[in-house]
């Protein structure tokens, strides 16, 4: 008995570190993305933290507050999170003269999809096909922060792909056409890690702003506001929307 005791006792100590590991690790998204580039963002229950060459991003949806910081400029910036959204509301998804449709399912990394489509309503716009992933175990407060950051379908599930047609006129003839698809947003990889040490600290000696696109704005004048412009040259077209990636 003592022997059964002891073994039981062992394998529960050699469990508990790799345990406590899984429950502190994020849920990890590897991407692409118009306006950020190369980003990974990271989720847990109460945390969005999005880690890129431009900008480190850290939204608490429960605190309701967005703290971002550029290791390059030195500057960091932190503001109501519903404040930020009321800067991106109805440019995308939310906008009035659009509808959001439920289209067909589909996988990206392996994940089962479902396919919002934002058509026009009143006039001719852009169109948009977001992909939203059914299962990621988060709380509905984080997935509706986490889509609100940049106006996607305020639907349940996690975005990991964004395509867009942009709309063009020819004013010669009046007639309508839309661009290939590109893709606004790719997720390339998920994954379980922790998050890595430091990033949700701000490293001394940052200067404070009060305006985000001095943080945001990049060197060559590229801002939030690139994130519904075409895609910069260099970033890869999407796959036929008939054909989707797996």
């Amino acid at each position: 008995m003592k022997w059964v005791i002891a073994t039981a006792l062992s394998i529960a100590l050699a469990m508990f570190p790799s345990e406590l590991r899984a429950k502190n690790s994020a849920l990890v998204l590897h991407q692409t993305s118009f306006f950020l580039g190369e980003q990974v963002t990271y989720l847990l229950p109460n945390l969005i933290a999005i880690k890129s060459e431009m900008a480190t991003i850290i939204v608490h949806p429960k605190e309701d507050t967005i703290f971002m910081y550029s290791s390059k400029k030195k500057i960091y910036l932190d503001m109501p999170y519903s404040e930020w959204i009321k800067r991106f509301q109805g440019r995308l998804a939310t906008d009035s003269c659009c509808r959001i449709k439920q289209g067909k399912t589909g996988t990206v990394c392996g994940w089962e999809c479902i396919r919002y489509v934002r058509e026009p309503k009143m006039r001719q716009a852009d169109l948009w096909e977001f992909w939203m992933a059914q299962k990621a175990g988060l709380p509905p407060a984080t997935l509706g922060a986490l889509v609100r950051f940049a106006d996607f379908p305020q639907v349940p599930g996690l975005p990991l792909r964004a395509i867009k047609r942009t709309f063009n006129l020819d004013r010669s003839n009046g007639k309508v056409s839309y661009s290939s698809p590109i893709n606004a947003l790719e997720t390339t990889k998920i994954e379980r890690t922790p998050i890595p040490s430091g990033l949700l600290k701000l490293p001394t000696g940052y200067r404070k702003v009060d305006d985000e696109l001095e943080l945001l704005l990049s060197d060559d004048g590229e801002s939030m506001e690139g994130l519904f412009d075409e895609a910069l040259p260099g970033h890869a077209a999407a796959k036929p929307l008939h054909k989707p990636a797996r």
